[in-house]
């Protein structure tokens, strides 16, 4: 369910964007420096922001959040308001990471910790692991590549996977 109708806010290489929580349960999405910040987004009492990523080929800003809904992806818009790229589920979805039009996160919706991506483009979700006992924090490298860790019967231990995007 990728909804692009609305504009994304675009950041400039320069810009650095961060999660700020407030005393009444709210949470806002902000961009600036030492001498200077704007709110992009705030967000009501009922979502919880989890992480937030930069992607390089959209010029946007992604986040997880969780509502009465599950957890989804999000994406800030440029007139502060968000766009859900993808539905809410009760699974679990964390360490969001961008490239290149494609996001990638852990996900349990296989039944245990994989790592996947998310494909703007498209609007598709890929698993782009299947390990012994989970894979966690997947990041893209410049070559195509996923470095993440996987966990298995000799414990934590870094990985890289090629992608083959679909």
């Amino acid at each position: 369910m990728v909804n692009l109708k609305a504009k994304p806010y675009n950041l400039s290489d320069s810009d650095i964007a961060w999660v700020e929580y407030y005393a009444n349960g709210s949470y806002a999405i902000v961009r600036g420096d030492k001498n200077s910040k704007t709110t992009l987004l705030r967000l009501p009492t009922d979502i919880e922001v989890h992480s937030l990523a930069y992607d390089n080929g959209t010029k946007a800003l992604y986040f997880i959040a969780t509502d009465d809904s599950g957890q989804w992806i999000g994406r800030v818009n440029s007139d502060k308001t968000f766009s859900r790229i993808t539905e809410g589920a009760y699974i679990t979805i964390s360490d969001l990471r961008a490239d290149s039009g494609l996001l990638y996160f852990g996900s349990i919706a296989s039944g245990k910790d994989e790592a996947h991506y998310f494909d703007l483009l498209s609007g598709k979700e890929y698993q782009i692991s299947e390990s012994t006992y989970g894979s966690f924090t997947p990041a893209p490298m410049e070559d195509g590549q996923v470095v993440m860790t996987t966990y298995d019967s000799i414990g934590y231990h870094p990985a890289i996977q090629n992608i083959d995007k679909a």
